[in-house]
């Protein structure tokens, strides 16, 4: 998608803030960890920071979208504030519903 060129300051700015990320880590990217409710849910990818500008591969924010398990628009939308952190917690929760009640 063409629109979603997000840089790497843009994504660690938001993201760690809005979904109340907790034992933010470096390796060779930003970790976070994602609780929901008091509850560990996942590990979320943020891209480092190494002082450039410029927008983020296509690959890396692959991974960093599927780590928050939102489609390109959600994530584009997550970053970009129309979502909320509430908003974000709210999608978390239907998807665990989902999962239960599909099995």
């Amino acid at each position: 998608m063409g629109l979603l060129n997000l840089t790497a300051k843009q994504i660690y700015r938001i993201l760690p803030k809005k979904l109340r990320l907790q034992d933010v880590r470096s390796n060779r990217e930003q970790y976070g960890d994602y609780y929901l409710d008091g509850k560990y849910q996942f590990r979320v990818v943020m891209p480092n920071i190494h002082g450039g500008s410029g927008a983020v591969s296509r690959g890396l924010l692959k991974v960093c979208r599927d780590s928050v398990r939102l489609n390109t628009r959600g994530y584009f939308d997550l970053v970009r504030c129309p979502m909320t952190g509430e908003d974000y917690d709210d999608i978390i929760r239907e998807r665990i519903r989902q999962r239960y009640v599909d099995k």
